[in-house]
């Protein structure tokens, strides 16, 4: 992979030649407009990878515009450039909805029109400057017209400008989407994405949030163990530069949950030992961490100084099994989730009435002190994310969690990573899917991106009520790491995928529903189920920053849903090379029928028609595979509930006579040039249903 250019934020400060923000021409102070005077003496300065376009000397962008996957430290580095340039922030999370006039409506309202028209100026020359934050939030509060009439706004005040008078802040979906219109319109704008701490300024971080001056032997021991064993992680510039690491973890909550540790830890010494003990790396080791923590709190306060004085005069073996249960690791994750959503629980700790509801009054007070909660609320990704996916183990808990999820939860990249390890059964609930979806994908970059492919594992005619599906998700990079699960759907159940669909694909009979206040797809799609529902009032289709193929859906039924009393609108965003194709045996409601595709297909002799279902049925469960062939497991292929009778053995046969398919022990792979030679088509016409005289001649030979 070609290395990356890494930019430092000193860089980005020294280059950047912006006029100090005179506060005095603030008329009205507004929660959304704002400057950071005071600086984090605390804060360490990140690397940034350049994605597009770059930052020199004599060349500045007219627009900056910075990604970063949630909760990994965007908040703070808007206070910092803030303060560090002496210019304000427009958080778009503390204002209404954005559009065409948004900012000089903003500008006119907290400055005045005296203070407009300065600023303004001092803008349109790039003598000023704004840092605008939340942008992914703005994106959300409003229409996607709206949203782009407001981009409009920074264009036509940049686009005389000889340095930078904006920069953008946001995850990368949205700053994405900016940077291609900002492209459209001809502004030069360069994206920049948040890079992971390197080691060095790892330590720099803890030993920041510690406090101290003086870090003791022992103490440098631990900090420095922890570091190294997170490996993988913490890189050098120069290996961030390649890309040689998993970006996943070396972020501030980690490090804040390390410094959590070492704050609650007296003997650095006796810490050293425990984890050196179990030698365990990368996210088992923040794993470990998190749960010494747990288990600390309830060893070292909860039974010395809460149970000890409840079970006093209690006989021992009632003591023994209170100690042992009481305040579990499940039991205090899932007390801290109640206490977010304002929903008491009660644990039936014992047989005694009276005991547990001591237990209960004593408890409560005790919680407002746990480590993991901070002025109310849970203090960092981490530990929210590890609540989230113990508790995810537990189906009691679904209720509580989903209320979470819905009002509180904002996407964290740790949560599918810490549910990857924490699931020992593989499996998926429906009602999480749409989540880890999104957690794994808030990494993605227009280098490094994740995909997820939903695949039946039942057979074709089978008539249970139940369709098992394997999910198997992959973060694509110089090498493809796998994850794998199962989920189960009844039939008159639905499958939620979330508001935001990139690199995927569906191969299983189930209904899927596409749904959320916007919904957004971004090449490349893939869905081929039972149904497919749209349940949304924007539908928007992207680009995207590869040119890859379009988007596919393919369906018995393509249903529109009007319970919310408005027709979806549709922005389609594809240029000429990628396309929107719809297969369904019913023409969609508009907007989506000028995309149906019919294939001509069923005009075919019925013995055709099975031929070619049943090499269409084999030929699209070929994926990419990690050497960068199409391919696909033998066992896969060859399982009846594919090939089903012994017409689609047949069809297999032939292809791999005929080169189109080869194999070796484990794997077939899919011979693109034999199958242009033997089939006429390629894999995308395949995907297309486009048939022609080649294909019905090879199919004419079973």
């Amino acid at each position: 992979m070609k290395a990356v250019q890494i930019v430092s934020l000193h860089k980005v400060e020294t280059l950047l030649k912006v006029k100090p923000f005179d506060e005095t021409i603030i008329k009205k102070a507004i929660p959304s407009f704002f400057l950071v005077n005071a600086p984090n003496e605390k804060y360490v300065k990140p690397n940034f990878s350049e994605i597009v376009g770059s930052i020199k000397e004599g060349t500045l962008p007219k627009v900056i515009l910075i990604s970063a996957a949630g909760a990994t430290g965007k908040s703070e580095l808007t206070k910092y450039l803030s303060s560090s340039l002496k210019i304000p922030v427009f958080d778009l999370s503390k204002h209404d909805p954005v559009a065409s006039n948004s900012l000089t409506g903003l500008f006119f309202e907290t400055l005045g029109p005296m203070g407009l028209g300065k600023f303004v100026e001092e803008l349109t020359t790039g003598n000023g400057g704004l840092i605008i934050d939340a942008l992914d939030e703005g994106h959300l509060k409003t229409k996607i017209e709206g949203f782009n009439a407001f981009l409009d706004g920074i264009v036509s005040i940049c686009e005389n400008a000889l340095n930078t008078p904006f920069i953008l802040l946001g995850r990368t979906q949205v700053i994405e989407h900016s940077w291609l219109y900002f492209e459209e319109k001809g502004i030069n704008s360069s994206l920049l994405k948040i890079e992971p701490f390197t080691t060095e300024q790892a330590v720099e971080f803890i030993d920041k949030q510690i406090g101290e001056t003086n870090y003791d032997k022992q103490y440098r021991e631990v900090r420095d163990y922890i570091i190294n064993s997170v490996e993988g992680f913490f890189k050098s510039t120069s290996a961030i530069s390649k890309k040689e690491y998993q970006s996943f973890i070396g972020y501030a909550p980690v490090l804040q949950s390390i410094t959590t540790l070492l704050k609650k830890t007296k003997n650095y010494k006796s810490l050293y030992e425990e984890l050196a003990k179990k030698n365990n790396k990368g996210i088992d080791l923040i794993l470990s961490i998190v749960e010494y923590i747990l288990v600390r709190d309830k060893e070292e306060k909860i039974k010395p100084l809460l149970l000890e004085s409840l079970l006093k005069g209690r006989p021992q073996d009632f003591s023994d099994s209170v100690n042992h249960s009481a305040y579990s690791i499940e039991e205090q994750c899932a007390r801290i989730l109640s206490s977010q959503i304002s929903k008491p629980i009660v644990f039936t700790l014992t047989n005694d009435i009276a005991f547990n509801h001591q237990y209960e009054e004593k408890i409560a007070e005790w919680l407002k002190e746990h480590p993991f909660v901070q002025d109310g609320n849970i203090q960092n990704a981490v530990f929210e994310c590890y609540i989230l996916a113990r508790l995810m183990q537990n189906p009691k808990y679904n209720t509580s969690i989903c209320e979470y999820l819905r009002n509180k939860y904002k996407d964290a990249f740790m949560l599918f990573f810490i549910f990857d390890k924490l699931s020992e059964s593989r499996k998926i609930d429906n009602q999480y899917l749409s989540y880890l979806l999104a957690s794994i994908k808030s990494l993605d970059d227009s280098r490094v991106f994740s995909t997820m492919h939903i695949e039946n594992e039942g057979d074709e005619d089978d008539a249970s009520d139940i369709t098992t599906c394997e999910v198997e998700f992959s973060i694509n990079s110089s090498e493809t790491i796998k994850y794998s699960f199962n989920l189960s759907i009844e039939k008159n159940e639905h499958l939620y995928l979330g508001d935001f669909l990139s690199n995927i694909s569906v191969n299983a009979p189930i209904s899927i529903v596409l749904n959320g206040k916007r919904s957004v797809v971004s090449p490349v799609v893939s869905i081929l189920c039972s149904k497919i529902t749209i349940n949304t009032s924007e539908f928007v289709v992207e680009k995207g920053m590869q040119n890859l193929e379009g988007i596919h859906f393919e369906c018995d039924e393509f249903f529109i849903d009007y319970s919310g009393g408005q027709v979806p609108v549709l922005v389609n965003h594809l240029d000429n090379n990628q396309k929107i194709s719809i297969f369904s045996n019913n023409r969609p409601d508009f907007p989506f029928g000028d995309y149906l595709v019919d294939s001509g297909i069923s005009k075919l002799d019925p013995l055709l028609i099975e031929k070619y279902l049943r090499l269409r049925k084999i030929l699209m469960l070929f994926r990419s595979h990690s050497k960068g062939l199409m391919a696909k497991y033998r066992d896969k292929i060859e399982h009846k509930r594919v090939l089903r009778n012994e017409m689609g053995e047949k069809v297999l046969e032939l292809l791999v006579e005929s080169k189109v398919l080869y194999h070796d022990t484990t794997f077939y792979y899919w011979e693109p040039d034999f199958a242009h030679e033997q089939l006429g088509i390629t894999y995308l016409d395949l995907k297309r249903k486009i048939i022609n005289q080649k294909t019905i001649e090879f199919l004419n030979k079973i």
